[in-house]
């Protein structure tokens, strides 16, 4: 699916608000997509790191749900995360 489609997608764009409208104006290009259009743009996507995020929500993150009714992320995954993002 290329952009163009993905924009032309009924859940893709949200409804913009009043503040948005004033970024729109002095940035045409501004591209604006609900949080189901970005996971949408990502799962379509050919890029390597989408094709990491897509097994990861299909292969650990939506089993882990329909299993135990919600996903708690590793102990490891959330240290590598503090370490990466400290300041």
């Amino acid at each position: 699916m290329q952009l163009k489609e993905l924009l032309r997608s009924s859940n893709s764009i949200g409804r913009p608000c009043e503040s948005l409208y004033e970024a729109i104006k002095y940035s045409p290009s501004l591209i604006v997509l609900t949080e189901s259009g970005l996971y949408t743009a990502i799962i379509l996507s050919r890029k390597p790191n989408a094709k990491a995020f897509r097994r990861w929500i299909t292969c650990e993150v939506l089993p882990s749900i329909r299993e135990k009714g919600f996903y708690q992320t590793r102990k490891d995954r959330f240290h590598f995360i503090e370490e990466r993002y400290a300041t």
